[in-house]
């Protein structure tokens, strides 16, 4: 039976929430991070998938107790995960040539020192530049670049005139030259479907 990949698992999510609220939130609740990170670390929030994890809105865990998740919790989730629109910041436009240049750049420093800074600086100028330069560069192109970074994004088209960017579902893991056959699962918000691919995509890379 093949593997099955869940991005942002419930342990993933938990972890992400608790690096990303304030020091105040965290002496706050500071039982309730105890409960849940013992939660995460004998392996009780593995396989609780986004949907099940997610309101419409902001990304916190639902009211009712399901799959190990009560609701204590939501609103360490709903503060450590609630999306922020990223506002671009005046950079220079980078030719796609230079993009890729920088690209390669980082996948090197990467292989050899996963922890370097250089990695984030660079990733942190391209997606400046495309970020504040978005219309001048080709669909296409951009969500080649983000997937560089580690994006799991979907493009997906609703069969109604609309269209959303995501990167949050649950698929097979593929290794290598496999492909995927078979069902995989996207989780879409709303406010992200767009009448056009390029509206769906800047939503998605301006945190939306």
């Amino acid at each position: 039976m093949a593997k099955t990949k869940i991005k942002n698992t419930g342990s993933e999510l938990f972890k992400k929430a608790i690096s990303r609220i304030t020091p105040t939130e965290r002496k706050k609740n500071v039982s309730i991070i105890k409960k849940y990170s013992e939660k995460v670390s004998k392996g009780d929030l593995e396989g609780v998938s986004l949907p099940e994890f997610m309101d419409e809105q902001y990304g916190k865990i639902g009211t009712k107790k399901r799959d190990n998740v009560d609701k204590s919790v939501s609103l360490i989730i709903k503060n450590g995960l609630r999306r922020k629109k990223i506002k671009p910041v005046k950079a220079k436009k980078l030719t796609p040539f230079k993009i890729k240049s920088l690209l390669n750049e980082r996948d090197f420093i990467y292989r050899i020192d996963n922890e370097s800074k250089k990695v984030d600086d660079i990733q942190k100028t391209i997606s400046e530049a495309i970020r504040y330069n978005f219309n001048e560069y080709d669909v296409d192109f951009i969500i080649e670049t983000w997937t560089r970074f580690g994006s799991s994004l979907s493009v997906i088209y609703d069969d109604n005139g609309f269209f959303a960017v995501t990167g949050d579902g649950v698929q097979q893991a593929v290794y290598g030259k496999q492909r995927i056959e078979g069902n995989f699962t996207v989780y879409v918000r709303k406010h992200q479907w767009k009448k056009t691919i390029r509206e769906a995509l800047e939503l998605f890379i301006m945190g939306g």
